[in-house]
């Protein structure tokens, strides 16, 4: 059964116990994962998160979210994957900082 990502997004930000939260966490495929960080609703704790995850692909869609703050941004932006940091260049929220 597949689960849509706002529910996805839900259960991580509305899981009270950190030890709880990194077990769901760690059941999450990479696709989930994908698609939790393209989700302009999803909360920037949750960005914060994904932007460290060992897979670019996932980096680059956290990299092109609007709803990314400039702070993980920022960060993206020296991330050793030349497409998370062209990502981060093409972000309509770092553009419009500069």
């Amino acid at each position: 059964m597949k689960v849509d990502t706002n529910t996805l997004s839900s259960l991580l930000s509305c899981s009270a116990n950190i030890r709880n939260f990194h077990k769901l966490w760690s059941i999450l495929n990479i696709e989930a994962k994908y698609d939790i960080a393209g989700n302009k609703d999803t909360q920037a704790n949750i960005l914060a998160t994904l932007s460290t995850e060992k897979n670019s692909s996932v980096r680059c869609k956290v990299a092109s979210n609007p709803s990314t703050p400039i702070d993980i941004l920022a960060k993206l932006s020296t991330d050793n994957n030349g497409y998370v940091r062209e990502s981060v260049e093409s972000n309509q929220s770092w553009i419009n900082k500069l």
